[in-house]
């Protein structure tokens, strides 16, 4: 007989505290923003934002790779499958040393 396979567990633990304070912040500038300027720049702001974690994320897990980690346990980080985790992102990395991103960042 087969083995049940548990379901998978997503991340549920609440943002650490200074990054919260970032996305409080990034929600208060868009509310700015658009209250001065319109809503339009404000979406646009956010859209280059989206782009800035996106790019912050794949670089994580090229280095979360490169330090050994599973797909599993990145997965689980950014609360999603281990195969939901590889199938996004094996095609886009290669696994990195910290310093190598920090490098690129310069």
């Amino acid at each position: 007989m087969k083995k049940r396979r548990e379901p998978q567990r997503t991340a549920t633990r609440k943002p650490a505290l200074p990054i919260w304070n970032q996305v409080v912040q990034v929600q208060r500038l868009c509310v700015g923003i658009s209250r001065r300027n319109g809503i339009m720049p404000a979406l646009v702001d956010l859209q280059e934002i989206r782009a800035a974690v996106d790019l912050a994320e794949v670089q994580g897990v090229a280095v979360a790779r490169f330090e050994g980690r599973s797909w599993g346990e990145i997965g689980d980080a950014i609360g999603v499958s281990r195969q939901a985790a590889r199938e996004r992102f094996s095609g886009l990395i290669r696994p990195r040393s910290l310093e190598e991103v920090e490098q690129d960042a310069l």
